[in-house]
């Protein structure tokens, strides 16, 4: 008998997450009901995928909640490695950014790689820095900063010399997703 695989099934331990949990992560209002018999199909039914916005909001909130019990599973010190499969289970880079931003306590300057077929490719740089900050200068270009978002550019595959007001010179490399500046305050999602 054919056996589906599905995103979730990585996550040994889901059925520990509460509803409570995943419901920090949600913007939209939903019944812890309705979150628990979501989290349950998810374990009966690993293979499922989202089939609305509201659907892809919960899986992006129960990805934040696992993430939150076992960082460890992508991010070992200033480096995130995700599986090929996040980027297929969540395609907005953006929301998928905002994610891991908000459920893994990052240093300042992390780097991300994806994995696949057993290699690791260089898909970019994340810079945390403080909503007001304006700019930033990047191998001597300036880049303006919008207070409180996520914004990724792109700069192909090259080394980053970065200047942020105020800080040490950074240094990054621009991968397949670019640098990736968050300038949200640490309780925005």
């Amino acid at each position: 008998m054919a056996y589906l695989s599905g995103f979730f099934e990585r996550f040994k331990d889901i059925e520990s997450v509460s509803a409570l949990e995943v419901s920090k992560y949600l913007k939209s209002k939903i019944e812890i009901v309705r979150l628990q018999n979501i989290i349950a199909n998810q374990i009966l039914y690993p293979q499922t995928i989202p089939l609305t916005k509201i659907d892809e909001e919960i899986d992006r909130a129960l990805l934040c909640a696992l993430l939150q019990l076992h960082p460890e599973d992508i991010l070992k010190g200033d480096r995130i490695t995700l599986p090929e499969e996040y980027l297929f289970r969540f395609p907005e880079i953006n929301q998928l950014i905002t994610s891991l931003t908000i459920s893994l306590n990052l240093p300042l300057l992390s780097s991300i790689y994806i994995k696949k077929a057993g290699n690791l490719h260089r898909a970019g740089t994340i810079l945390k820095v403080s909503p007001d900050i304006g700019r930033i200068l990047v191998n001597g270009k300036v880049l303006k900063i919008s207070p409180n978002k996520i914004t990724v550019f792109p700069f192909g595959n090259q080394p980053l010399l970065i200047e942020v007001p105020n800080q040490p010179l950074w240094h990054g490399v621009s991968g397949s997703i670019g640098l990736i500046v968050d300038s949200r305050r640490k309780s925005d999602g």
